[in-house]
């Protein structure tokens, strides 16, 4: 039974506050400031200059406008411009992480920064962390586990695509001008790892405890999945205290109603539905798409030990019942003044806030955007989210 009520609007950008022009490849994130939630988009390959940006941009969520970033950001200075980085928020949205990516004379970055507010000043700052990292690559994916643990996978190193998987550790350290710490680890999951990919999504749900791979380019444009099983917390350590030791790549066998395959896709869980994984637009290499899928696994950290495996390929697990598909639902136009359609894009960013999507920024089968369209799950009257009745 379909429990939500969908809608969709659009906001474009005509320039600052919001971005100077279309952008693809950016980074966003979520932080939070005053008890407010804003998506912070940086850097990107900017089709107006066709170079890479460090432009740095703040979204307000509830008010859907953009808001000079100056009124948010403070001393630091803002790391080299570049694309197709690895960026991702915190779970608490005090920190947010950028590695990697391509640099503006096309060089391949391999620096860690971090954009936080360590010493409460009320405005955020930059810095650089001396953390030696994985090797330098661009399309690598970043997804935090907790507040202060993030997880890397895939991307380009300039000659061959990765399959690697690197955990990222803060630690407060007030000596230091960052307020953090950050160490770097390789972590060698147990089970099939997947063949070597970019332009993938890669995003945790805090309610089950695991990562969803999803689809981007091996040799050949994919729709295939996988799950990161990620052991039981210990003392607050997202990876089991056992540094990733007890992770496990587990593939998710064909589902009905699969999404087309493609790259340059994002998908996220909502927030408010932590159950409920959220994929796609991205493209086929000739044309973008306009379509978004929805996979729904069964809530509770219970369901987890019925899993049945034959090697590391999932036979059955009550996390994905039988009965679980894909589904794809129409999108209501949440404005008069907005357009039917949701915009086409492909390597673009995007983030969840709540029981929202937003996404950023891409390109269409013609141009460079600018845009943040948000998409929104709300519950019907008379369901709370996850189908139960009041």
């Amino acid at each position: 039974m379909d429990t939500f009520v969908r809608s969709h609007v659009t906001v474009e950008s005509t320039g600052p506050p919001g971005p100077s022009g279309g952008v693809s490849e950016a980074g966003v994130g979520v932080l939070e400031k005053d008890g407010k939630k804003y998506m912070v988009a940086f850097g990107g390959w900017s089709g107006g200059s066709a170079a890479p940006s460090n432009e740095l941009c703040v979204y307000d969520v509830a008010g859907r406008k953009w808001e000079p970033a100056a009124a948010f950001v403070g001393g630091g200075g803002a790391p080299p411009a570049r694309c197709a980085h690895a960026m991702a928020s915190t779970a608490d949205c005090q920190k947010l992480v950028v590695f990697g990516g391509e640099g503006a004379d096309g060089e391949l970055l391999g620096d860690t920064w971090v954009l936080s507010d360590p010493t409460a000043t009320g405005k955020w700052s930059w810095h650089r962390l001396p953390a030696a990292g994985p090797p330098p690559c661009r399309g690598g994916v970043l997804t935090a586990v907790s507040d202060r643990v993030l997880l890397l996978f895939g991307g380009m190193d300039g000659r061959k695509r990765l399959n690697t998987l690197h955990s990222l550790t803060l630690t407060e350290s007030p000596d230091h001008e960052s307020g953090f710490t950050a160490a770097w680890a390789a972590l060698h999951p147990a089970g099939a790892c997947p063949a070597p990919v970019d332009g993938h999504s890669f995003s945790y749900s805090p309610a089950l405890h695991l990562v969803v791979l999803q689809s981007g380019f091996a040799s050949c444009n994919t729709n295939r999945r996988y799950m990161l099983r990620l052991p039981a917390k210990s003392g607050g350590d997202p990876l089991g205290g056992g540094g990733g030791g007890g992770c496990c790549w587990v593939e998710v066998p064909e589902l009905p109603n699969e999404p087309p395959p493609r790259h340059g896709l994002t998908g996220v869980f909502l927030p408010d539905l932590g159950s409920v994984f959220v994929a796609g637009f991205g493209g086929d290499g000739g044309s973008a798409f306009d379509d978004v899928h929805e996979l729904h696994f069964a809530a509770g950290g219970e369901a987890r030990a019925s899993a049945q495996f034959e090697g590391s390929v999932l036979l059955s697990d009550s996390l994905l019942p039988p009965s679980s598909q894909w589904v794809s639902k129409p999108f209501a136009s949440a404005s008069a003044d907005a357009g039917a359609c949701i915009p086409k894009r492909t390597l673009h960013a995007s983030c969840a806030v709540e029981a929202k999507v937003l996404v950023f920024g891409g390109k269409d089968d013609n141009q460079y955007l600018s845009s943040v369209t948000e998409l929104s799950f709300a519950s019907k009257p008379g369901d709370v989210p996850g189908g139960k009745k009041k």
